[in-house]
């Protein structure tokens, strides 16, 4: 989090059979599999050609905020009527360029967190000097802050904020006749306190903020602000629309992340996690293993339980069929059907445009049916989840492991196989004999007609 970027997210929604089918005929490989790939951004300045391809590959994507003046390109829904829109929002801070910050510096200071000498408080360093102010913005050598924390309990910014998500969503709202987007993607919201001693102390923010009367801001404090600030953006959103945000989290060494994020859960439809079962991005991602999978694994699981939408988001993206497998398949482990989604840094919406979309994401064209059980741990350390067509095996051990299977299934490369040999942080997608090839059972439920008016 903390990039202003533009993300693509993949999944579905509730539609008639009858325009479902049609769907099927327009969206290409992303309906023909169980799982649904995205990635987490959208290619600037795309030309008509590129944004075809991106709608037949994606069923949801999130446009950044240069978006927001002309509203949703209609050439997503005249090659994917099923397709939704969501726009891309931060307000956990703002700083010069920023949107709005200009009026909000000169007339709602208050609006602002502060220190308890009444200075506003810095967030993340930047290495672009030329966007200091040195009146507002403190600097260290090769660094600059100058993106300031907003008050995210301080109802001014709420009002302001929830208005511009209302203008988002509704139709002749931001721009006249238009169509308003189908939600809001909220990037930067923290279910850990971002200014605890170790922010301040290793300098990626300034201070603590401080409240009227000199209350020092604590992480309840933080969480009251926060889940705050998402109740007022879903009630700006309404109920026919959705509102994801950026930053479920579990930690080892600081339980209430995970219950925090599930908190923020009781008013957003949906999260996502940046570098979930893998870590780092392009060709140098590689799998987690051992209790950290574990925790990212069960963490979704638990937002799946909750109904909401589940878009976990790993770094890959690219030609890297090990890693991606390894995450697809961890998805697949939890998958529960019309909330469940994977997304991918980049990757995807480039891969589309080059036409490589089906080599590099196999993985989401392989229909598994339904699921027949929760995933479980076998006693080698492997984890299994059987489906009416097809079985998932992910290895987060640090050895090799071999699996018997109970009747022999061919591999997404088409090898038959009677057992299969995984090693460390790798995963098979295994397709019984006579099975793939349809969409699964649920596609008739995802597909979103209502948001289409």
């Amino acid at each position: 989090m903390g990039r202003a970027y533009v993300a693509i997210i993949a999944c579905l929604a509730v539609a008639l059979a009858a325009a479902t089918s049609a769907v099927r005929a327009q969206t290409g490989a992303v309906n023909r599999g169980t799982i649904r790939v995205a990635a987490n951004y959208h290619p600037g300045g795309s030309n008509a050609a590129e944004q075809e391809a991106i709608a037949r590959t994606h069923d949801l994507i999130v446009l950044g905020t240069g978006w927001g003046d002309t509203g949703p390109p209609a050439r997503y829904y005249a090659v994917n009527p099923a397709i939704i829109a969501i726009e891309y929002q931060s307000w956990y801070d703002t700083g010069p360029g920023g949107v709005d910050y200009d009026d909000i510096s000169a007339n709602h200071e208050d609006w602002f967190y502060h220190d308890a000498e009444g200075h506003r408080i810095a967030t993340y360093r930047t290495v672009q000097r030329s966007d200091c102010d040195p009146t507002r913005c403190p600097a260290d050598p090769g660094y600059c802050h100058c993106r300031f924390g907003l008050d995210l309990g301080h109802p001014g910014l709420r009002a302001h904020v929830a208005q511009r998500f209302e203008d988002l969503v509704t139709t002749g709202g931001a721009w006249g006749s238009q169509r308003g987007f189908d939600g809001v993607f909220m990037d930067n919201t923290f279910p850990s306190w971002p200014y605890r001693d170790s922010k301040v102390g290793n300098g990626t923010v300034t201070a603590k903020p401080v409240y009227e009367g000199g209350v020092v801001q604590t992480e309840s404090l933080w969480v009251e602000d926060q889940r705050g600030f998402i109740e007022a953006m879903k009630g700006a959103v309404g109920q026919e629309k959705t509102l994801l945000y950026n930053g479920c989290l579990a930690s080892a060494n600081f339980p209430t992340w995970k219950n925090n994020s599930y908190l923020y859960l009781e008013h957003a439809d949906g999260c996502t996690m940046e570098n979930w079962v893998v870590q780092g991005s392009g060709s140098s991602a590689t799998p987690k293993l051992g209790s950290t999978w574990r925790r990212d694994l069960d963490l979704f699981a638990g937002v799946n339980d909750r109904g909401k939408w589940s878009t976990p988001l790993i770094g890959s993206g690219v030609h890297l069929p090990g890693v991606n497998r390894y995450g697809i398949a961890s998805a697949l482990l939890i998958w529960t059907g019309a909330h469940t989604a994977m997304n991918f840094w980049k990757g995807t919406g480039l891969e589309a445009i080059a036409g490589r979309f089906e080599q590099t994401f196999p993985e989401a064209l392989v229909d598994l049916g339904s699921p027949v059980e929760r995933y479980a741990m076998l006693g080698s350390g492997v984890a299994s989840r059987k489906f009416t067509k097809g079985r998932v095996l992910v290895n987060p051990t640090t050895g090799s492991h071999t699996i018997l299977l109970d009747a022999p299934m061919r591999t997404i490369e088409g090898a038959l196989l009677s057992e299969v040999t995984l090693a460390s942080g790798r995963a098979e997608i295994l397709i019984a004999e006579g099975g793939g090839g349809d969409p699964p059972a649920d596609v008739e439920n995802l597909h979103r007609s209502d948001r289409k008016n």
